[in-house]
């Protein structure tokens, strides 16, 4: 049988500037961007921290990130202990997205074994990138331990992305100090790396990033 007799596809198409998706509902469904650019918006909350001041200042940043049709938004979020969206998704340009119900993919999952197969994969690949994460930042060089946080702050198809974070805040999350950061962010932005924005980065090539740590 054909997957389109297994499941019903739900084709939509959201304007420029629409929330399709608000951070913190449930994800009852696959997701997926076939034309089009998404935005991402994600505020990642970390508790306080005490600064060189004295005074306790809230340890969060914010991350916006591009990706480009043909990505499924948040799978990780379709199953397991929590089923909410971690970020708010606006379209960045006018977009046609697919959606299958969590039914629908149960079912497809248990008779079609191309699918099976890809979900493992995915997954297995959302894990290992979890696993990375954990490695000691201790044994990085600077700059590398800079784009380490970037890329694991972002989901891996993130073509461009913004991080709405301080200096302050960044040197403490890379237990560096302040000035130690400003001079690889400089070298960084030489590159063509990073840009500096007032109260951010941004990043538009996270390809790039990605190889460039050295």
């Amino acid at each position: 049988m054909a997957i389109q007799e297994r499941v019903e596809l739900t084709e939509i198409t959201v304007d420029k500037g629409e929330t399709f998706i608000e951070a913190g509902s449930t994800c009852n469904g696959l997701c997926i961007v076939l034309e089009g650019e998404v935005e991402g918006r994600r505020i990642h909350t970390d508790g306080y921290f005490r600064n060189g001041r004295g005074e306790d200042v809230a340890l969060s940043y914010e991350t916006r990130e591009i990706q480009v049709g043909r990505t499924i938004l948040e799978v990780e979020r379709l199953f397991g202990l929590d089923n909410r969206y971690q970020k708010t998704w606006t379209a960045h340009t006018t977009c046609k997205i697919i959606y299958i119900s969590k039914r629908d993919i149960r079912q497809t999952l248990m008779y079609v074994p191309v699918w099976r197969i890809g979900f493992i994969n995915i997954l297995s690949t959302l894990s290992q990138r979890s696993t990375e994460s954990l490695h000691p930042l201790a044994i990085r060089s600077t700059r590398e331990r800079v784009a380490h946080f970037i890329l694991h702050s972002i989901a891996p198809d993130t073509q461009r992305a913004y991080m709405g974070i301080t200096i302050e805040q960044l040197s403490f999350y890379l237990g560096i100090s302040r000035n130690t950061l400003a001079k690889t962010l400089q070298g960084m932005t030489n590159d063509g790396v990073v840009e500096k924005r007032l109260a951010g980065i941004y990043i538009p090539d996270i390809h790039k990033l990605r190889f460039s740590r050295k």
